[in-house]
C-alpha cells in the first residue's frame, strides 16, 4: 500500500481494480511479470532481507509503463522498460524520503550500470542488439535480444534528459503528460521522440538544450559497450562508497594483511551494498583462487539464500577456478529458473568447465521454462 500511494503521488491515480501478487514455482523464468491486477513473482525474491522489493516496485510501475502505455512494436520495447525502471527508481526515492531517497535512487542506477555493461559486452558478436532500438532480421525471435539494454539504456537516457532540463521540477510534469497523452494507447519510438520535443517546445530554452545536447541517433541506434554520455556524475554514490572501499582492500589482499578482514566488514552493509562490493571485485583484475577461498571463508557468501549475492559471488569465483564453487553453482542453477541468475552462471560454467555446464543443463532442461531453456541452449551452443 505504501508503494502504491507513493506511485500515485508521483505519477497519477492507479487505473486498475486491484494489485494482487502471486508467487510462482521456482522454475518461473522472470523476476516478475506485470499482468494487470495479478502480478506474478519468482520465489527467489523472498530472502528475508527486503533487498528485492525493487522488483515489486518495478512491476507496480508497469501499471503505467507497459500496461497503460504500451510499445507498438518490438523495436520500441525499450519504451516499456525504460520508463518502468525510471519510475521504479523515482518511487523508490519517494519511499525513502527527502534525505535518504536520492542516495537509494542513485545506488540503483549504479547497480544497473554494471548490468548494462555486461549485457552489451555479451552482444559484441551481434552489435545490433546493443542498440536501444534493435534491428531484427525477418522471423527472428525478439527474445534473442532480451537483456538489460532496454531497461538500463533507456532509463539512463531519461535520467540524462531530466538533468538536462533542470531536474524533476521540469521533467516530472513531462512524464505525467506522456502517460496522460498515451493513456490506453500504443506508441513507437518515433512518436515518443516527437512528443518529447513537442512538449518542451513551449520552453525555447529547454527545447534548445535538448536539441543541442541529446544525440538521439547515438542513444537510440548506437552500438558498443559505452553510453553516448558518461552518466557517473549523475549517480548519487553515497551508498556505494563503503562497498567500493572494501573492494579496494580485497584487491590489495596478501598474506601480510589477511587478518585484517572479518565479518565486521559487512555488518553495516545492506544486501545491495554487498552486491556492489562483489560487482566491483568482478569488474577489476581477476581475483586469485586463494583470495576467492578466503573471501568465502570470511563472509560465507556461497551459503547465502539471496540469489543476488550468490550470482555475484559465483561470477567472481568462476572467473579463476572451476573447483568446488563450479559444482556448487551448478547445483544451485538446477533449483532456480530465473534467467537473471541461470544464464550468467551457465555462461561462466561453460567457460571454465564445459562438460559440467552441458551435463548440468541436460539434467535440468525439463525443469526450465521453455523460453529459458531455448536461450540456455543458445548460450551453450547446443541449438
Amino acid at each position: 500500500e505504501r508503494f502504491l500511494q507513493a506511485a500515485e503521488s508521483t505519477i497519477s491515480p492507479y487505473s486498475w481494480e486491484r494489485y494482487d501478487c502471486i508467487v510462482l514455482p521456482p522454475a518461473f523464468a522472470y523476476g516478475g511479470m506485470e499482468n494487470p491486477n495479478a502480478v506474478t513473482l519468482t520465489p527467489t525474491l523472498i530472502v528475508g532481507n527486503r533487498m528485492q522489493v525493487d522488483v515489486l516496485l518495478h512491476e507496480l510501475a508497469h501499471s503505467w509503463a507497459g500496461n497503460l502505455t504500451t510499445n507498438a512494436d518490438w523495436r520500441s520495447f525499450f519504451l516499456n522498460e525504460s520508463f518502468c525502471v525510471y519510475l521504479e527508481r523515482l518511487v523508490l526515492q519517494v519511499v525513502h524520503g527527502q534525505e535518504e531517497g536520492p542516495a537509494h535512487r542513485g545506488f540503483s542506477y549504479i547497480m544497473g550500470a554494471k548490468a548494462l555493461r555486461d549485457s552489451r559486452e555479451g552482444f559484441k558478436d551481434t552489435p545490433r542488439f546493443q542498440r536501444l532500438v534493435p534491428v531484427y532480421e525477418p522471423g527472428e525471435d525478439p527474445d534473442d535480444a532480451f537483456s538489460s539494454v532496454p531497461y538500463e539504456g533507456g532509463s539512463n537516457l531519461l535520467l540524462y534528459i531530466e538533468n538536462l532540463v533542470g531536474g524533476l521540477d521540469n521533467f516530472l510534469p513531462y512524464v505525467r503528460a506522456y502517460f496522460h497523452t498515451y493513456y490506453d494507447r500504443s506508441i513507437n519510438v518515433e512518436e515518443w521522440k516527437a512528443h518529447l520535443l513537442s512538449y518542451f517546445s513551449s520552453s525555447p530554452e529547454l527545447s534548445q538544450k535538448i536539441k543541442d545536447n541529446v544525440d538521439f541517433d547515438a542513444w537510440l541506434h548506437g552500438e558498443g559497450v559505452e553510453l553516448p554520455v558518461d552518466m557517473t556524475p549523475y549517480y548519487n554514490d553515497t551508498l556505494a562508497r563503503a562497498a567500493w572501499a572494501l573492494a579496494a582492500r580485497w584487491a590489495a589482499f596478501d598474506d601480510g594483511n589477511k587478518k585484517d578482514f572479518g565479518r565486521k566488514d559487512i555488518e553495516a552493509f545492506n544486501a545491495s551494498q554487498i552486491v556492489v562490493f562483489l560487482e566491483k571485485l568482478h569488474s577489476g583484475p581477476d581475483v586469485p583462487p586463494a583470495v576467492v577461498k578466503k573471501l568465502d571463508e570470511v563472509y560465507n557468501f556461497s551459503e547465502s539464500n539471496d540469489g543476488e549475492i550468490l550470482l555475484r559471488f559465483y561470477e567472481v569465483a568462476l572467473e579463476v577456478e572451476a573447483g568446488k564453487f563450479a559444482k556448487k553453482a551448478a547445483a544451485w542453477v538446477q533449483t532456480v529458473g530465473r534467467m537473471k541468475y541461470v544464464r550468467p552462471i551457465y555462461r561462466a560454467l561453460n567457460r571454465v568447465d564445459r562438460e559440467l555446464a552441458v551435463k548440468t543443463f541436460e539434467e535440468a532442461r525439463d525443469f526450465y521454462h521453455p523460453i529459458c531453456r531455448a536461450l540456455l541452449q543458445k548460450d551453450l551452443g547446443l541449438s
